[in-house]
């Protein structure tokens, strides 16, 4: 005869994840508090009119500007152009001085 055994609730992946969630909701909204409510208009003013459907700021950490990028030939392109141009046009815009250096995300 076999015997089933049920599972206590305390020992099923999903019984933590009201343990988890509200961790991880904190943190989703304290990095949209960070990140700068005008950095996207920026963005879109100092990057070339070809790249901005396809790039996305993420955030602005210490002196680094995250960037995502959707598309893998954009990607491959930025990589290949560089940054100097973009942080010297974010120097000439005054808003964001610290910024030192860009990386872009796929």
């Amino acid at each position: 005869m076999n015997k089933r055994i049920k599972k206590n609730k305390a020992e099923t992946p999903w019984s933590s994840i009201g343990d988890v969630l509200p961790s991880v909701l904190g943190s989703i909204v304290r990095a949209k508090r960070a990140r700068p409510k005008n950095i996207d208009n920026i963005w879109r003013a100092i990057v070339s009119p070809q790249y901005i459907n396809y790039t996305k700021v993420e955030r602005i950490k210490n002196d680094t500007l995250y960037v995502k990028v959707s598309s893998g030939a954009i990607f491959a392109e930025l990589a290949m152009i560089g940054t100097d141009d973009i942080l010297a046009k974010l120097k000439k815009q005054g808003n964001f001085p610290q910024i030192k250096r860009v990386v872009y995300r796929r």
